[in-house]
């Protein structure tokens, strides 16, 4: 959340900079990193379960 508040000419304020969520730009959202490299492992698992369970 690295954003600056600018004032403009006619006495408002923006804000600038940082990160926010690219739909609506929120800027209180957390954006969190997801590992997907075992999402296949996952997957295989998940499917077993629901294999076992129709049986």
């Amino acid at each position: 959340m690295n954003c600056v508040e600018v004032k403009n000419d006619d006495g408002t304020t923006r804000i600038e900079g940082g990160k926010g969520c690219i739909g609506c730009g929120n800027r209180e959202l957390v954006i969190r990193e997801v590992d997907m490299s075992r999402m296949a492992e996952v997957q295989s698992v998940r499917k077993a379960k629901i294999d076992a369970e129709k049986k």
